[in-house]
């Protein structure tokens, strides 16, 4: 039997041909996805005179002003080229500047859901005013959070308000974005501060979530990290199906793309405290290879100027602290920086003279994670001291044999050392104005490195672990007597377990000032008036060289 089609039949065919035609062309397009990244921004939401600058006159650089305009210059380049604008940030958005620390987080709250993200990712820092404060603060972000391995420990469930990961669809391709912190967590805070939370090894959650977004339509995967560029690395080695780590906590500023494993992942840091954002473009096309590119971006004032908006809510935060923070403690004749992790550290030395000064110790001990800012010549003020010690860590005096001192010490040296990269030299450059070559300590490990006040301390790093020390003996070269009580110096953090020194907490006696190591560093200032010289060197490693960069 023969049917004849109606004009109608033959025009809808017609059409639902043209339809299917158009959807397979538009397919086999090119999809592209434009990025601006951040990490570690540390409650700095307001430009500030350039602490990596040999210039007479920093140059102003970051803030939320400045992150504005640069965020705006990606949107408005990747709407007009017909690709997908998004603004992601890796974590620790609290503690570090006075201001952050005045509104216990609600400021980077604040700026953050006016910069518009697509989302973001917790870190370790962001536990630092305990997890009911963070609970209330990530009730107020505008824009989905993430996490994966960060779970209740009551149920085994996500924290509230966090998700694994976000699917985002353009143009017929999904970009899926995975969200993962440091395990290590219980080691960098405060036992107090993470009460109830579990912070789960990623990568059997990576290996369950990758085929899950995959299955659903996941065409490329990203992970949000913040392990730090060493465990990205690490996690490299062993992680299949991702297409690129976008990382953070080690405040690593990369100039080029990183390829890391097996798979030769792209790896991607952007810096931190808002000096530095990356730009990057992601390019997908059916059949082919995702095409990655990376434009490391410096967020000069200059270059991309404050918004006026954004700039008047800052400045209304700012002022209210104002009178505080420009208050002058004294000036400095010479640079003091944290140094290569695994050698000296002239700022590490400062702080623990301070702590051992205050407490009237015979000896004290800084872990060089808490060292977070220079301090630069000219004039110290109370910001300054603040940036380099945000945190409200106390001075504790325990008591120690000589034995347990060297033992100490060598739980420090105990973590592997590597040859120093030309990464970490041009780290070593940019931040301290250092040149470096030999071995120098992993940033994370079991333990952390310490800088002493009265110590000096030689030891080569290709020895056994725990045996690497070859010379120890007080600032007057005596030697230290193994079964001698002496009093020790100590943060808080570290006295009560921190940065894996869990065995701490079982020494007694033990004596907590309550004086904070901030406020021991501003007595020292105001004593001194002025720091003419850089501390004697305290920690030499016979496997590593270290000179000023123009020398």
């Amino acid at each position: 039997m023969n049917f004849i089609k109606s004009p109608r039949c033959i025009l809808r065919g017609i059409f639902s041909g043209l339809f299917l035609l158009v959807a397979v062309l538009a397919a086999a397009q090119p999809v592209s996805f434009v990025i601006a990244h951040t990490s570690d921004m540390h409650g700095h939401i307001a430009a500030t005179p350039d602490p990596l600058s040999t210039e007479t006159k920093r140059p102003m650089v970051g803030g939320f002003a400045v992150l504005k305009t640069f965020a705006d210059e990606v949107r408005h380049d990747a709407v007009l080229s017909g690709a997908m604008p998004l603004l992601l940030d890796c974590g620790d958005w609290f503690e570090g500047t006075p201001i952050v620390d005045e509104t216990r987080g609600s400021c980077m709250v604040d700026m953050m859901n006016r910069m518009h993200y697509t989302t973001a990712l917790i870190g370790n820092h962001d536990f630092d005013y305990g997890t009911e404060r963070l609970n209330e603060m990530l009730a107020k972000f505008t824009f989905p959070l993430l996490c994966c391995n960060a779970i209740r420990a009551s149920d085994g469930k996500a924290l509230d308000h966090l998700r694994p990961y976000l699917m985002v669809p353009f143009k017929g391709k999904k970009l899926a974005i995975i969200g993962i912190i440091t395990p290590l967590v219980d080691k960098l805070a405060f036992e107090e501060n993470i009460r109830g939370v579990l912070f789960k090894e990623p990568l059997p959650i990576l290996n369950k979530l990758i085929p899950e977004v995959r299955k659903k339509g996941a065409d490329f995967v990203i992970i949000l990290s913040h392990l730090g560029i060493e465990d990205d690395r690490r996690l490299g080695e062993k992680l299949h199906g991702a297409d690129l780590i976008l990382g953070g906590h080690s405040h690593t500023t990369m100039t080029q793309i990183e390829y890391i494993g097996p798979d030769r992942i792209p790896c991607i840091h952007s810096g931190s405290e808002l000096r530095n954002a990356s730009k990057i473009k992601i390019t997908i096309e059916s059949g082919k290879a995702a095409q990655i590119t990376f434009e490391p971006i410096v967020l000069f004032a200059s270059k991309y100027p404050e918004d006026a908006t954004i700039k008047k809510i800052i400045d209304s935060y700012i002022d209210s602290i104002k009178e505080k923070t420009r208050e002058l403690l004294g000036f400095s004749q010479v640079e003091l920086n944290r140094g290569i992790i695994g050698g000296d550290s002239s700022l590490g030395a400062f702080v623990a003279d301070a702590m051992k000064d205050a407490a009237g110790a015979d000896f004290a001990f800084v872990n060089i994670g808490g060292i977070r800012y220079p301090i630069n010549k000219g004039p110290i003020t109370y910001e300054d001291i603040f940036l380099l010690q945000p945190f409200a860590n106390t001075v504790d005096i325990l008591m120690m044999t000589g034995k347990q001192i060297v033992d100490l010490i060598e739980k420090s040296l105990s973590v592997p050392f590597a040859p120093v990269s030309k990464e970490d030299l041009a780290f070593a450059k940019e931040n301290f104005k250092l040149y470096a070559e030999g071995l120098r300590r992993d940033f994370h490990g079991d333990f952390g490195y310490l800088i002493p006040a009265n110590l000096l301390i030689t030891f080569d790093p290709e020895l056994p672990a725990f045996k690497r020390i070859t010379k120890i003996t007080d600032a007057s070269g005596h030697s230290i007597d193994p079964e001698k009580t002496y009093s020790v110096a100590l943060n808080n953090f570290m006295s009560l377990g921190g940065d894996g020194y869990s065995y701490l907490r079982t020494f007694k006696p033990r004596q907590a000032t309550k004086m904070l190591v901030r406020d021991a560093l501003i007595g020292k200032l105001r004593q001194m008036k002025i720091i003419k010289t850089v501390p004697i060197k305290r920690m030499n490693n016979l496997k590593l060289t270290v000179r000023p960069y123009d020398q």
